[in-house]
């Protein structure tokens, strides 16, 4: 579990990049709103509420706060802003396909995986 986690800024917003499976981890995949982006396989949670749960839950889990490395701000409009919306459905499906890619040995099957992290995130 990475513990380290940036954060971007424009000069009217910001987001915290997280990676999809520390979602899946920590039970938010269907927790965060459409405010935040998703692209590849991360999540870009807004500032206002995602970015909040997002640290109650990691510490409730690792007891510890997560690093939060702050990146320069952007001095126009950041291009997380066309990033695609979050969307939990589509952000589950993608964390399973990742959860299946690191699964090398093919123990389990992507239903299996799914279903997994369906009731982690529910």
């Amino acid at each position: 579990m990475p513990s380290v986690f940036h954060f971007y800024s424009d000069p009217g917003h910001g987001w915290l990049r997280v990676h999809l499976l520390v979602l899946a981890e920590l039970g938010l995949l269907s927790a965060i709103s459409n405010c935040s982006y998703l692209r590849g396989d991360c999540a870009y949670l807004e500032e206002d509420a995602d970015y909040s749960r997002f640290i109650e839950a990691f510490e409730a889990k690792y007891r510890r706060k997560p690093i939060i490395r702050e990146l320069p701000q952007a001095d126009r409009s950041s291009r997380i802003r066309n990033y695609e919306s979050y969307d939990s459905s589509v952000a589950l499906i993608l964390a399973a396909d990742l959860k299946a890619k690191k699964n090398k040995k093919g123990k389990r099957s992507n239903s299996q995986i799914l279903t997994d992290i369906m009731h982690r995130s529910f």
